[in-house]
C-alpha cells in the first residue's frame, strides 16, 4: 500500500499509531519488530521519536537499497 500521510488516526500516520500501540503492548523486556516506510524515520519533527524513546529501546534499523523494493519484469 503506497504511503499516505491523509491516513491518521488519533491524529498521527498510521504507521506511528500502531508503531506506539505495539510498544505499549509488549511485556517489559519484550521485542517489537517494525517493517515501515522511510517516513517514519525520516520526519522533520522528532516528536513521534522522542514518544517512542521514553518507551523503549531501539536496538537497531536498516534501510534497504532502493533497488531492493524494484519491481522484476514479468516473464
Amino acid at each position: 500500500m503506497p504511503y499516505s500521510g491523509d491516513i491518521k488516526i488519533d491524529g498521527m500516520p498510521i504507521h506511528d499509531f500502531f508503531i506506539k500501540k505495539s510498544v505499549e503492548a509488549v511485556r517489559p523486556g519484550g521485542v517489537v519488530a517494525v517493517l515501515t516506510s522511510r517516513y517514519t524515520l525520516d520526519k522533520n519533527s522528532t516528536a513521534t521519536r522522542r514518544a517512542l524513546a521514553e518507551q523503549a529501546e531501539l536496538l537497531g534499523a536498516c534501510r534497504p537499497r532502493r533497488s531492493s523494493a524494484r519491481r522484476e519484469p514479468r516473464r
